[in-house]
């Protein structure tokens, strides 16, 4: 190590090329202090359900606006960053359902280097909800939902939710299929059912009761989703299309006004989980 006096005896040439580094030195340490106060910390939405040629928005609670991209299955979903429009978040990651599947989005904010995996999964968009629109049914009542999905299975699945506050939640499952006899058509659904009267139920133990439903003054329509074993295009998948639905249980005096939507398009979001 050299004394002060030493430095002192160094020829000028040397000592000012010393000085210089050891000021760029104290200011790329100060650039680096500065860059590290003034990001923030990058976190995001972690897990995505989406549904086959759908978009959805993965929010981003806290970065710094510059990102890189790394799916690791291309074929299954495209995603790109796509900044604040008003100026109040963070802005989000846009990813599209390309076919179903499952793979991971990285995300890296590069001001900080940290990166967050995204888990995404594809579902079909094979499905319908119905709502009902009159209803003193004591299982199918006015807050029920739903969930018929199509499909080459003798016995169908149909899941319940139940509306509360801005979204659905899981009730229970049962399963449907469809019969004619003579010129009338009919849905039979299958659902668990208490013991004690009959109704709906998500206790354990609860036994799958048969419910046969005529459909008599239901349009076509509704008549050809419940039909359906497999996907329905043209008509059957626009964003605004209602279609009515009339439900006598028979055997029970209770008659049913309902509304079936392409489930896309339904205005309550399934929760995750549910559907493949």
């Amino acid at each position: 190590m050299k004394r002060e006096s030493d430095v002192l005896r160094m020829p000028f040439r040397l000592i000012l090329p010393l000085a210089m580094t050891l000021l760029l030195t104290t200011a790329c340490r100060s650039d680096d202090d500065e860059l590290k106060r003034e990001a923030l910390p990058f976190n995001m939405e972690r897990e995505a359900e989406i549904i086959e040629g759908l978009t959805q928005r993965q929010a981003i609670y806290s970065g710094n606006g510059t990102y890189t991209l790394n799916i690791a299955d291309a074929s299954i979903v495209s995603a790109e960053y796509v900044p604040s429009a008003s100026g109040f978040d963070y802005g989000g990651i846009v990813v599209k359902g390309l076919k179903k599947g499952k793979t991971t989005i990285t995300v890296t904010d590069t001001k900080v280097q940290r990166s967050v995996d995204i888990a995404v999964k594809v579902i079909s968009s094979n499905f319908y909800m119905m709502s009902m629109a009159q209803s003193r049914h004591p299982s199918l009542k006015p807050d029920l939902v739903s969930c018929f999905i199509p499909s080459d299975k003798e016995q169908r699945d149909v899941l319940f939710f139940v509306q509360k506050g801005g979204g659905l939640l899981f009730f229970t499952r049962g399963t449907y299929s469809t019969m004619t006899e003579g010129d009338a058509d009919y849905v039979v659904m299958r659902y668990p059912c208490s013991s004690e009267d009959n109704t709906m139920s998500d206790a354990e133990g609860a036994v799958m009761t048969e419910h046969k439903f005529l459909l008599k003054g239901s349009s076509r329509d509704a008549l050809d989703i419940l039909q359906a074993r497999g996907p329905l295009t043209g008509r059957f998948t626009d964003p605004g299309q209602l279609i009515p639905v009339h439900l006598a249980e028979v055997g029970l005096p209770y008659e049913m006004e309902a509304n079936i939507k392409f489930g896309p398009f339904y205005t309550l979001p399934i929760p995750f989980g549910y559907l493949e």
